[in-house]
């Protein structure tokens, strides 16, 4: 109990931080000359500029000294499902869009007025019962995870890497639910569920990044990056380390399909970037490294690199695809099915190049050769390809 009263409190302090960070304006010199009395040559109006830079440099400290280090405990917390819940619904609101945020944020929300003026302390002594109503009253009344600020879609740009980090933690602390079925989620099929609350937040992260492809194609090229680089980690990551062990049979064998939960749980995350990115960041945007070897690795192995070893997010995926090892001798009927459909959209649907579908061609004799059916696949797919070689 003490546990879970403690944990919720995080929705207040986190609304708490990041609303102040948002709204807080440094005084003017002058008004502070009038204040303190001090003399001040400083009376130049602060340019606008020099505000949202100064508003992106608080929410940053924010974001590292508070919001990182509690959410960070409560999506990776086992057995307490209330306030893993309650980390995945904060950040949430955190990365929703700003257009979306109805309520106005008040500092004075931390404050319960019946306690200030001891009316609760009265009503208790007058009468238990209404005084236990006044207590519940305020409680409805306290600051809930949707209540907390979105930081801005400039913001999650900054530090998109950050908070995709934060993410697969988050996916990773499924691990530690005590009751699945008490999640709201979506089926994938063959009884893999994926919460609703954490595919919202990979909808609002993509939604941010389509956002800026106008605004600032530079940023949009590292998000589609970083989104192609989560999407990597999450298909090559045991599905055994985010399945909750209420999945685990007596003899310690899943009562899931791993090969099925890796590529369902791959194909829904995926099918939601091609859904928002479009064409223009699965299959146009070229994509560079950053130095580190997990970007030279996805350069190196993509398909349809141009010569300068840019390359794309349909290229890295179907080379990722067909090369894989990860999946066990006879893949299930349903596991083969969610793979065809994440192949036939990354050839059909997004227009590859014919570079893209050449370098296909020339590796697919070579992969799945014990696998004559997955290999068909593939040839299907690329036989009904928009762009012939």
């Amino acid at each position: 109990m003490w546990l879970s009263t403690c944990g919720e409190s995080a929705a207040s302090v986190v609304y708490a931080f990041v609303g102040t960070a948002l709204s807080h304006r440094d005084q003017p010199a002058k008004e502070m000359t009038l204040i303190s009395g001090l003399p001040s040559s400083d009376g130049i109006p602060i340019p606008e500029s020099s505000i949202a830079a100064s508003t992106q440099d608080r929410l940053d400290r924010t974001w590292d000294q508070v919001v990182l280090p509690i959410l960070r405990n409560l999506v990776t917390l086992y057995g307490v499902d209330k306030l893993k819940l309650h980390g995945w619904s904060i950040l949430e609101s955190l990365t929703k869009p700003e257009t979306k945020y109805t309520e106005t944020w008040d500092i004075d929300r931390l404050l319960c007025a019946g306690y200030l003026t001891g009316e609760a302390l009265l009503e208790k002594l007058k009468d238990k019962e209404v005084g236990s109503m006044f207590v519940d009253d305020v409680e409805r009344d306290s600051i809930s995870p949707k209540d907390v600020p979105p930081m801005g879609n400039s913001w999650i740009i900054r530090r998109l890497e950050s908070v995709l980090n934060l993410f697969q933690l988050a996916i990773a602390g499924i691990s530690g639910l005590s009751d699945l079925y008490g999640v709201e989620a979506i089926d994938l099929g063959q009884g893999v569920l994926f919460p609703v609350t954490l595919t919202a937040i990979w909808s609002a992260l993509l939604s941010s990044i389509n956002d800026i492809r106008e605004i600032d194609p530079a940023a949009y090229t590292n998000g589609v990056r970083l989104v192609t680089r989560h999407l990597c980690q999450v298909f090559n990551g045991s599905p055994a380390s985010y399945l909750p062990i209420s999945l685990m049979a007596a003899n310690e064998q899943w009562t899931v399909d791993l090969d099925s939960v890796r590529i369902l749980v791959f194909s829904h995350l995926f099918t939601l970037a091609h859904e928002t990115l479009h064409c223009e960041g699965v299959s146009k945007a070229l994509l560079s490294g950053t130095g580190d070897a997990i970007d030279a690795a996805m350069s190196e192995r993509a398909f349809g690199t141009d010569p300068n070893g840019s390359y794309t997010m349909a290229g890295s995926l179907l080379s990722m695809l067909m090369s894989t090892t990860l999946f066990s001798n006879g893949l299930a009927v349903p596991a083969r099915t969610a793979l065809q459909r994440v192949v036939f959209r990354l050839i059909n649907g997004s227009f590859v190049s014919d570079k893209l579908l050449g370098d296909m061609t020339n590796r697919l004799h070579s992969v799945y050769e014990d696998r004559e059916e997955i290999q068909l696949d593939f040839w299907r797919a690329l036989g009904m390809s928009p762009i012939k070689v």
